[in-house]
């Protein structure tokens, strides 16, 4: 991850290298190729909202070689490029790969690192951005100053390490065991429903169980990108025009200042691990203050010491570490099924911030002075520090979890309220807002045969209800139609036409109502019984408890599992009853008919009884 973010770096560099030579070769204005940096912010930004999505159902592993791919084709055409038309869209893409890499990279860094090294870890891979800096300046200064190869060789050299970064990330890099273990929960409510779960979109985002975190994550990008944008875009401005510095000292502040940010990069991945992500991002902006401040000190005092100028730009380089805090941050607050569409949306929203920031600072530098608005911008990431303590501490513990446990809920005066009470009279419970049902079949790896039928599959129906809280309660109908004359057919039928209408809009607690309602519609008793076992699921759900716990308490925690033997073969009986022998299985239900005889040692008698977990 390293090195793709040192690629990713180099590739978003390379134009503002190139700029003036591609400016001569196509005859534009400086407003056109300003454009044309826009069009590739705008690319990051887009690229942040849409390819996490990719990353979020298809792989983390799959998101990233789709972000590296993008931009090293998208280099490779800008290199090519023969018109103005062609270097936009090429940026553009380039803009889109680059933009993602920022929220895949980082939600997949944070779920493969152990807690007590993730900041260590994102430390590390963000470090690669001053590299790819560097890296850049490097091509540049060899392929085009030295061998005056021309820009467009800049591009085709970058190529090469991009497409080298491509093979090891589609072979060597594992996938996230967090996106794993949460797409196979989805296939298995996939398999269940009969719908494909393709898990939260953007809009799960300003649900009040996302809105929090997607506040704080957000927030954080934005006041963070306003400071380290602009001590980017003007800290060079100010020493110039502010303070009269030359270019040679006005480069060497920079090489100094970025030197110690590539240092402070790794410190500020690891220190974090130690002292806390909130603590010492409060630190890191203390220090930028600081530094920001002693800038404007120093100009309005007319005190321009060169010492003195190093020692804030080291400040300065330290302060900028803050990145690697926010970033590990927001992929930390993020419970798993929404980390990167969060991480994507919490990036375009900075990157938008990205596009303002530069602006407004040079409207409040034309009235004051460069130093003042980079004391602005200072003053603004500053905001950082308490919304980051509005969020909970992330350091060493484990990332959030899907499905987190729902808040306890205790109906008042509870004990003054009979169930049967309707909702509007003061009912319990809550009000049921839907009720789901879905059909499937499953074959049996055995085909269970009796004196009345066979089973060689299971057709059965999930049956799911749904409350106005959004608790959600499942149980599954079981037909039996040679023995008690229901049909999957039948019974969707009589869930959907006539049981639902009956249910929704009930209290969810008002059990002798609904079934008083179900006496108008006689026997059915598998529909009855499934919407009768949801509604205890869902209550208890709602409660957060198990269903054991709302019907007073488990009775016993385990249980003799029971084995069912239908008709066969006498040895092909005998055969399975062993292999569940062999299981653990103490308990056996075997069909036989008025010829059934017993066998003289053909099957041991087992000591009675072994019990078998069910928890």
């Amino acid at each position: 991850m390293f090195v793709a973010w040192v690629i990713d770096a180099a590739d978003s560099t390379i134009y503002s290298l190139t700029l003036p030579m591609i400016k001569d070769e196509f005859g534009l204005d400086l407003t056109t190729m300003g454009a044309i940096a826009s069009v590739f912010l705008v690319g990051t930004v887009l690229g942040s909202l849409i390819l996490p999505i990719l990353a979020d159902r298809k792989g983390r592993r799959v998101g990233i070689a789709t972000c590296v791919g993008l931009f090293s084709v998208a280099t490779c055409a800008v290199g090519m490029a023969g018109n103005l038309t062609t270097t936009a869209i090429g940026r553009f893409f380039t803009g889109c790969g680059t933009g993602a890499e920022w929220p895949i990279g980082a939600a997949y860094v944070s779920e493969v690192v152990e807690p007590k090294k993730r900041g260590w870890a994102m430390g590390i891979m963000q470090s690669g951005y001053p590299v790819g800096f560097f890296l850049a300046g490097l091509v540049f200064l060899v392929f085009e100053s030295w061998f005056n190869l021309g820009w467009r060789a800049c591009y085709f050299v970058l190529v090469i390490p991009d497409l080298a970064t491509l093979i090891p990330v589609m072979t060597m890099l594992r996938e996230s065991p967090t996106w794993l273990k949460t797409n196979e929960e989805r296939n298995r409510t996939t398999e269940a429903t009969g719908k494909k779960d393709h898990g939260p979109g953007y809009r799960a985002l300003f649900t009040p169980k996302y809105l929090k975190s997607t506040f704080i994550s957000t927030a954080l990008h934005c006041f963070g990108v306003m400071y380290a944008y602009g001590i980017v875009v003007w800290l060079p401005g100010a020493l110039s025009i502010d303070f009269g510095m030359d270019n040679a000292h006005v480069s060497y502040f920079t090489l100094v200042a970025w030197a110690v940010g590539t240092l402070e990069y790794l410190l500020a991945g690891r220190l974090p691990d130690v002292y806390g992500r909130r603590l010492v991002l409060a630190g890191y902006m203390l220090i930028g203050l600081v530094a920001v401040a002693l800038l404007n000190y120093m100009l309005y005092s007319h005190n321009h010491s060169v010492v003195a100028m190093y020692g804030i730009g080291c400040l300065i380089g330290i302060s900028v570490g803050v990145t690697v805090l926010y970033i590990t941050y927001s992929s930390e607050i993020y419970v798993d099924e929404v980390r990167t569409v969060g991480l994507g949306f919490s990036v375009a929203i900075g990157k938008v911030t990205a596009v303002i920031t530069p602006t407004l600072l040079g409207f409040i530098a034309k009235f004051t002075s460069i130093s003042l608005s980079l004391l602005v911008s200072t003053a603004l990431g500053m905001l950082m520090i308490p919304i980051i303590f509005f969020g909970p501490e992330t350091a060493g513990k484990d990332l959030m979890k899907s499905g987190r446990k729902r808040r306890q809920r205790r109906p008042p005066d509870i004990a003054k309220r009979t169930p049967c009470e309707p909702l509007e009279q003061g009912g319990i419970g809550i009000k049921i807002t839907n009720v789901e049902v879905f059909p499937f079949k499953i074959p049996n790896k055995r085909v269970v045969v009796w004196a009345v039928g066979s089973l060689p599959a299971a057709e059965h129906l999930i049956v799911k209800i749904t409350a106005e809280d959004g608790s959600v309660g499942v149980s599954k109908a079981i037909p039996r139609p040679m023995i008690y004359g229901e049909t999957q057919e039948g019974i969707y039928y009589a869930l959907t036409k006539y049981l639902k209408p009956m249910v929704v809009g009930e209290d969810s607690f008002n059990f002798e109502g609904i079934w008083k309602k179900f006496q108008f519609l006689p026997w059915n008793l598998a529909a009855k019984g499934a919407i009768d076992v949801a509604l205890y699921d869902l209550n208890a759900r709602s409660l957060g408890i198990s269903v054991a716990r709302l019907l007073g308490g488990p009775a016993r925690k385990e249980v003799v599992l029971c084995w069912q033997i239908g008709f066969g073969e006498r040895d092909e009986m005998i055969a399975e009853l062993k292999e569940k022998l062999d299981e653990g299985y103490r308990a056996f239900k075997v069909k036989g008919g008025p010829q059934a005889r017993k066998v003289p040692g053909s099957i041991s008698t087992p000591t009675w009884p072994t019990a078998v977990s069910t928890r």
